[in-house]
């Protein structure tokens, strides 16, 4: 497959028919913004995850001579549409939730401003940044969470679809939690902490199982993690790493063992006696195959003594968090008309006008709330009246201590205007933003639901237009 150079292709076909229309028809000031209906695995919060990236890549969304070519090919496009779209790059602007935030359904998380032809364009990449990353970021959170302070390692390269979703997996997996990654690549890319251990080709490539272990030992005597199921995990394999441990034992050193078939809970039990009788007590033991949060949750419910897990198949594969892109706003003749996506369905609606978010934290640094509301006409209160997103209900909020304004600036005018953390301080501050969350809001059954709320202006502008509409 031939490299990209540029990522102006990165995107569906009728974006581009839109834009040359909207290009004739002037390309007025819009602003979109992005948000997800519902978190994925009924979890009750998501972590955002994805946006820096995209942020960084959007510099790459230009037009070269052979995409235009291509284009042109196609017989569709205007010779003067193709002509702008060879000076083009995105100059409009950004505001976001910061990455590794964590996010709620309805809430905008991601506001794009621009021109209609500039905001188009670039909507199926930055969905494609997010959903995918999004999603990871927050399963890697709830096995994470599950594994009660175990370490877990990601092992899903090779189950990703490609190269940039191996290596986007791979950062968002370590952002939502995991301790580090088998992508040698995504360890460099990334500064992730990278991990490994043995394949049971490895094993079965010596003459025996146990020349295959001592083997492994001499070269990695400080991280010995001996694979003992090639054969049969508790008649030879554990029986092996035995002979081996305590033989590393005598030179100071501590072995671990991973189990990667059969009966996980059965035979850690069992791995566990016989290193504990033979004097191995301080060997560990790392547990893998197609593990889940229902597989872990399971484990240790049962006492099974596991020291950490490696995590593939389920962490890769992930239901899509489902982020849409929606236009809320529209500049004609110099002057703002808030619009919004109508359904009979008021769930399938959109949110018009230019909104903020505003977390609500009690004196605790506990979050309580976020509120949406147009942005000229959020006040300070010491109470505050807030609608259902859906629902006609509503409740008064007025013991919040203090508020954080969520939508931040990113991109002024095509110009990057904030520090683009690193994968390590990224994953820092989200672990820092789950301590504030209650844990009744991520329990992995049953969650509770945490209060998105629209505020009194937003609601009444909403309502206003429905009944401009006769609904």
């Amino acid at each position: 497959m031939q490299k990209l150079k540029t990522l102006s292709l990165f995107t569906d076909l009728y974006e581009l028919k839109m834009a040359q229309g909207i290009l004739e028809e002037g390309n007025p000031d819009v602003e979109f913004y992005c948000f997800f209906r519902q978190n994925i695995c009924s979890n009750g919060y998501s972590i955002l995850c994805g946006i820096d990236e995209f942020i960084s890549d959007l510099a790459y969304f230009r037009f070269s001579d052979e995409d235009i070519e291509y284009l042109s090919s196609l017989k569709i496009f205007k010779k003067s549409f193709l002509s702008y779209l060879k000076n083009f790059e995105f100059r409009g602007s950004l505001d976001s939730f910061d990455e590794g935030s964590i996010i709620f359904p309805y809430e905008p998380v991601i506001r794009v401003s621009g021109n209609f032809v500039e905001c188009t364009l670039i909507e199926s990449m930055i969905l494609n940044y997010i959903n995918y990353a999004t999603s990871v970021a927050t399963k890697a959170s709830r096995i994470v969470s599950l594994a009660a302070g175990r370490s877990v390692m990601e092992f899903g390269m090779r189950r990703s679809p490609f190269l940039n979703a191996a290596n986007s997996e791979s950062r968002a997996a370590f952002i939502g939690g995991c301790s580090s990654t088998s992508n040698t690549l995504a360890g460099k890319l990334y500064d992730i902490p990278v991990a490994g251990t043995m394949a049971h080709a490895w094993v079965m490539s010596f003459e025996s199982q146990l020349k295959a272990f001592y083997k492994f030992a001499e070269l990695y005597p400080e991280n010995c993690i001996l694979l003992i199921d090639t054969y049969d995990t508790l008649k030879s394999g554990i029986e092996d790493a035995i002979k081996v441990g305590l033989d590393m034992k005598k030179k100071g050193i501590d072995i671990g063992v991973r189990i990667d078939s059969g009966d996980l809970m059965y035979l850690s039990k069992k791995v566990r006696e016989k290193l504990d009788i033979a004097g191995l007590k301080n060997a560990t033991i790392c547990l893998s195959n197609d593990i889940d949060e229902s597989i872990i949750a399971s484990l240790l419910l049962d006492n099974t003594p596991v020291d950490s897990f490696g995590i593939g198949t389920k962490l890769v594969s992930p239901h899509p968090t489902g982020f849409v892109y929606k236009l809320t706003r529209v500049k004609n003749n110099n002057v703002w008309k808030d619009t919004m996506k109508i359904s009979s369905s008021i769930e399938k609606s959109t949110l018009p006008g230019r909104n903020q978010v505003y977390r609500m934290f009690d004196s605790n640094d506990q979050m309580m709330a976020d509120i949406i509301e147009r942005e000229e006409s959020f006040r300070k209160s010491d109470s505050y009246t807030l609608y259902h997103m859906i629902k006609n209900e509503k409740f008064v909020l007025n013991k919040e201590a203090y508020f954080q304004k969520m939508l931040n600036e990113k991109m002024i005018n095509g110009k990057v205007v904030y520090n683009i953390r690193s994968a390590k301080e990224i994953r820092n501050s989200s672990l820092l933003s789950l301590s504030s969350l209650h844990s009744s809001y991520k329990r992995i059954l049953n969650p509770h639901v945490y209060k998105v709320s629209l505020g009194e202006n937003l609601k009444n502008l909403r309502n206003k237009i429905l009944s401009e509409n006769h609904l």
